[in-house]
């Protein structure tokens, strides 16, 4: 039994650079899927915002067509700046992220 257990232990130490590694990959994978989906959810309500002035929509025609570019245009925007931080910061201080993660799991 202590013969497995040390086997396991063995093994863990040898596989610890490799699932450090796979989890910032999978972070920032998650990250830049955000990032993308803001931004273009963020073109989308400018562009037709743009083509609704461009057009003189009378904006009590379609009142919540205007609520809904609003608060998609809003919310991708807020969504932006946390998840291009964690981006810019897995990419240029991976071992800061990975402390500030392991803090946020003792945490909780």
């Amino acid at each position: 039994m202590l013969n497995f257990v040390n086997s396991t232990a063995d093994f863990m130490k040898g596989q610890i650079p490799d699932v450090i590694q796979q989890l910032l990959h999978w972070k920032l994978a998650v990250c830049l899927f955000w990032l993308v989906l803001s931004i273009s959810s963020a073109i989308g309500g400018f562009l037709s915002y743009k083509t609704a002035v461009k057009a003189d929509y009378d904006p009590s025609d379609f009142p919540g067509w205007w609520i809904v570019v609003g608060i998609l245009t809003i919310t991708s925007l807020v969504s932006f700046f946390p998840n291009a931080l964690d981006t810019l910061q897995i990419v240029f201080a991976p071992k800061v992220y990975l402390i500030e993660y392991l803090m946020g799991m003792v945490k909780k």
